[in-house]
């Protein structure tokens, strides 16, 4: 088990390094206004900046850092940029000069995206603001990294990985990151890991 926890921790920080970019989505015309009230003003404001917000899709977190930079994450794409808070919009420029709009309603009791051409994103998670440093996968501890071995572990079985394989390397980086960002229970880390082989084998058959 030593062993095997040492090795994870190899492909965990390797998983810390610099991650390429992709290009987000240039802004298109806003649609109209949609049909739920949105958050404006000082609402808006305390509801994002200084906030990191996780949504129930492919592990997407977006950081509103209170000195106005924006940073993006999800199991793959690494991306950053600026914002700015007009009336009930937050547009954000990326640092390859993408820009656009979203804006944030309350539907019930949950909050949701909306972005431009009205899709629909629940926010599952709203935390402060904390970014994710290297240094940070070094503070895990002996149970974090059981943890996390387990669900490695089971992974690399369900799918016939060899763990030193790349695959088996993306999915740590993934773990890691899921993990740090608050997902610590080992059956959502396990169906998270899940879903990210799918994508990747969907997308290895494009």
């Amino acid at each position: 088990m030593k062993r095997a926890i040492a090795a994870l921790l190899t492909l965990l920080l390797a998983g810390c390094q610099s991650m390429e970019l992709e290009a987000p989505e240039v802004a298109r015309p806003r649609p109209a206004a949609p049909s739920v009230p949105t958050l404006s003003g000082d609402a808006l404001q305390a509801f994002l900046v200084g906030k990191t917000l996780r949504y129930n899709l492919n592990g997407v977190n977006s950081t509103f850092f209170a000195d106005g930079r924006y940073g993006y994450r999800d199991y793959e794409v690494r991306d950053g940029g600026t914002y700015t808070i007009t009336g009930d919009e937050v547009c954000i420029t990326f640092e390859d000069g993408g820009r656009r709009c979203d804006q944030y309603a309350l539907i019930g009791s949950d909050y949701y995206r909306i972005e431009e051409g009205g899709r629909r994103t629940k926010v599952d998670r709203v935390a402060p603001a904390a970014p994710l440093r290297a240094t940070q996968c070094l503070a895990l501890s002996k149970g974090d990294m059981e943890r996390l071995q387990r669900v490695f572990d089971e992974l690399c079985r369900e799918q016939g990985w060899a763990r030193d394989g790349e695959r088996a390397r993306r999915h740590a980086r993934m773990l890691i990151d899921d993990y740090l960002a608050g997902n610590t229970n080992e059956m959502h880390l396990l169906l998270a890991g899940r879903v990210f082989a799918e994508r990747l084998q969907h997308d290895a058959s494009l």
